[in-house]
């Protein structure tokens, strides 16, 4: 098992309730459903140690990082991933995984 954190930022003019309320109705119903998904949260940062920091976290427990990347491939995810990215910056995106 991986927990695999992504952090990212909203695009301008997305506000979070707006981004949250999408996450909970799609994001956080078909992540977890998705076959080596183990466990999927989104919180919304409320501070950082650094000045210009991420406005989302995603936590997720996966079977490991290859079979999320494979995941991130099937129709499902695709869809998802298309409706998040009315949401947020992919260019602000930043993985870790580990063990």
């Amino acid at each position: 098992m991986q927990k695999i954190i992504n952090l990212y930022k909203l695009k301008p003019g997305v506000r979070i309730e707006e981004f949250m309320k999408w996450s909970k109705e799609v994001d956080q119903k078909t992540v977890p459903q998705q076959k080596g998904v183990l466990n999927f949260e989104v919180y919304v940062v409320k501070g950082s140690n650094k000045k210009d920091s991420y406005q989302i976290m995603e936590v997720m427990e996966a079977e490991s990082f290859e079979l999320w990347q494979e995941i991130l491939q099937t129709d499902v995810m695709k869809n998802v991933l298309k409706q998040w990215d009315q949401f947020a910056d992919g260019s602000s995106v930043v993985t870790y995984y580990g063990d």
